[in-house]
This record gives structure tokens, sequence and C-alpha cells, in this order.
């Protein structure tokens, strides 16, 4: 018997004792437990050699240090919920010290970290897959157009480059390896 998941949505600790029981999970909780919690997720992706591309600090972190920004840091930032959000709910902009006060004093502060603010010009996704037997294989790179932070369309393939198509794809499956996922899992870039 197995089961298998469709999102991120599940109770790590609580499958982990099922797991351990015998039951087969796919993709395995122990590949999912990186993968739930955004933190988790860019501690992941720098272990393995992809920088998240943009600095980030979890909130408690920044409480420590009293509310000041790191170094070369500056207004708006972007405050994200570690667990839970997606298609623009559980972001905030962050516009100015204010703003990022009433966020630290909030109840749920510790579930949330900064990144800097990013420009960019496209957002591109990517559906790859791992087997049982390591085999990956991935669907094309794809441009997806937003509207209010949903995903409204998709251009495919994306036009980009091809070195950012192997970047791409090279990102996907090296995270798919290093977890031993076997499943499928759908990757957003910016």
């Amino acid at each position: 018997i197995g089961v298998t998941f469709e999102n991120e949505w599940v109770k790590v600790d609580e499958l982990l004792e099922i797991e351990k029981n015998g039951l087969n999970f796919y993709p395995s909780i122990s590949a999912l437990e990186s993968l739930v919690d955004k933190i988790k997720q860019r501690e992941l992706l720098e272990k393995i050699g992809f920088a998240s591309g943009n600095e980030w600090i979890s909130l408690s972190n920044l409480k420590k240090i009293r509310t000041k920004l790191p170094e070369n840091w500056t207004f708006p930032l972007m405050a994200k919920l570690r667990k839970g959000g997606y298609d623009g709910k559980g972001n905030k902009v962050i516009n100015d010290i204010r703003d990022l006060e009433e966020l630290i004093h909030s109840r749920e502060s510790d579930q949330w970290f900064l990144e800097k603010w990013v420009s960019y010009e496209k957002e591109l996704a990517l559906v790859v897959s791992r087997d049982a037997k390591g085999v990956v294989r991935s669907l094309p790179l794809v441009e997806t157009c937003q509207n209010k932070q949903v995903c409204d369309w998709v251009l495919a393939p994306a036009d980009v480059p091809n070195d950012v198509r192997n970047y791409a794809y090279n990102i996907g499956a090296s995270l798919l390896n290093n977890l031993k996922y076997v499943g499928v899992l759908a990757l957003e870039y910016f």
C-alpha cells in the first residue's frame, strides 16, 4: 500500500510516525519535510549548491538584532510565511520600519521570514518527476503570467535562452536526486 500527495500541506510530524511503521508514501515524508517549510527549502538549496538567488532572514533572527535591517538591505521587503503560503497568500510587502515592527510584534512572527525585494522580468515554472529507479524527466519550462499574484495563463515553452532552461532543469533534477524524491514536483523561478 502506498499514499501519494497532491500538495505540500501535509502534517509532516504526524505522518513520519506512520511512515516509520511501514506505510510507503510517494514522495517520502522525509523528502517532503524539506519542502513544506520555505526556510528549509532555502537551506536545502544552499546545501546542494544552488543559492536561492535572494538574501533572506527569518523574522526570529531579525528580532535578535532588534529590528535593525541587515547591512545593504532597504525597503520595500517581501515577508513570507514559512509554511502554507501560495498564490499571493502568506506574503506581505513591508514598505517601511512601521510595517516591519507590526509584523514582528504579531502573534505569529516566528512563522515569517523576510527577503530582499526582487524585481524580475519573468516568472518561470518547471514540472519535474523522478521515478523509483532515479530517472528524472521534465515538461518544458514555461512562463507563467500572473493576475493579482495568481497564475492566469501559461506560455509554453518559455521564451528564454537554453542556458536558463538547462539551469532550471539542473536545479529540479538536483533537488529530486538529493531528496531521493519519487513523484512529481512543480518548481517556480523568479
